[in-house]
């Protein structure tokens, strides 16, 4: 069985208010009323390995698997009628080496100051594509 401070970390690991996640593992609610001064050493230590213990998860997933989750969680809510996950599936997709949210390519081109070779020639390039006319 898990102790007070394990599942203190675990609340706030699943984005839980530290007033609430004390609450939840046990603790009283005059403690917890205290806030982050409530906290015990050994609270702080759970929740740094609770960290710890989520980047090496995170490290061990390939790419290809965030983007399966994120579409995936999308196709399954889509089917079953429901929102739940959305955010999460967004957020996950729009991470910047998964990028699942913007176009392939970008139409048009965009020249904010053009290279000076251009500018001066630009007036024979402009001639002689009229003389191809």
């Amino acid at each position: 069985m898990a102790n007070r401070e394990q599942i203190f970390a675990e609340k706030i690991a699943d984005g839980g208010s530290i007033k609430q996640s004390m609450i939840d593992a046990g603790y009283p609610e005059s403690r917890a009323n205290k806030g982050l001064a409530g906290c015990s050493k050994r609270m702080i230590q759970a929740v740094a390995e609770e960290g710890i213990e989520l980047a090496a998860f995170g490290k061990s997933l390939s790419l290809d698997t965030l983007k399966y989750i994120a579409i995936g969680r999308l196709a399954a809510n889509a089917i079953e009628g429901r929102d739940g996950g959305v955010m999460s599936a967004k957020t996950l997709g729009s991470h910047r080496e998964l990028n699942l949210w913007t176009p392939e390519s970008m139409a048009g081109i965009i020249v904010i100051t053009p290279p000076n070779q251009a500018v001066q020639n630009a007036d024979k390039t402009i001639d002689a594509e009229e003389s191809n006319l």
